[in-house]
């Protein structure tokens, strides 16, 4: 009876353990992506108020070529692809392209991100796509979405426009994946005020089973 009464509360420790342990890493990876997201603003804020120089990236427009998941794209919504890109936007565009080699580098930090992306008050969207174990285009080359798509009638883009520091959306059914995620998403500036909100969307079961792994595991050491 001691035997199981030992066995027991050490199972009790245990989960107690794992559950305090979830919860902090569960805290910290959120706050790792609210700086993430706050990171790609400053870069925006940067680039399109002149304070850094940037050539550009050429990147393919998801709304004519079929890009591969993991690559980065543009894609104009389909109020943008009827009006025309004026001079002064190309212009923009060229700027907001200098954040690429960021949104590279966020999608490939983390096994949750799902996506990093820009949504800009225009109307285009620029996004990295996390690259899948199978090869697959990226959703917005994809129907219904390819011509459908306009961030701006987004609740992720609505909640982020008016935010003061990075918001995370409640968890929903990413209508691209089909995956259930959060978004964490902040605005950007240009020279005349709000421009845009940049956004990374985080898969709810990799987050979790990442959590769960990392809290097992160090429980494992504490009791050996």
């Amino acid at each position: 009876e001691y035997t199981e009464q030992l066995v027991e509360a050490q199972i009790k420790k245990r989960m107690g353990e794992i559950t305090r342990l979830r919860a902090q890493y569960v805290d910290g990876g959120l706050t790792a992506t609210a700086a993430d997201v706050k990171y790609i603003a400053d870069v925006m804020n940067a680039l399109l108020k002149g304070d850094v120089q940037s050539a550009g990236h050429p990147v393919p427009n998801a709304l004519y070529a079929d890009v591969p998941a993991g690559q980065p794209f543009i894609h104009y919504s389909p109020d943008l692809a009827r009006q025309g890109v004026s001079p002064a936007l190309q212009r923009e565009i060229r700027l907001t392209s200098g954040c690429i080699g960021s949104l590279l580098g966020m999608s490939a930090c983390s096994d949750f991100y799902q996506a990093v992306y820009l949504g800009s008050k225009s109307g285009y969207t620029i996004m990295v796509q996390q690259r899948e174990e199978k090869e697959t285009l990226s959703a917005l080359c994809t129907e219904p979405y390819r011509h459908t798509y306009d961030p701006r009638k987004r609740d992720w883009y609505k909640l982020g426009k008016d935010a003061s520091k990075p918001v995370f959306t409640d968890a929903y059914i990413n209508p691209v994946t089909g995956e259930p995620c959060v978004s964490c998403v902040f605005p950007y500036y240009d020279t005349e005020g709000f421009a845009g909100v940049a956004g990374i969307d985080c898969s709810v079961q990799d987050l979790y089973e990442q959590i769960m792994e990392t809290a097992i595991s160090s429980t494992e050491r504490s009791f050996v």
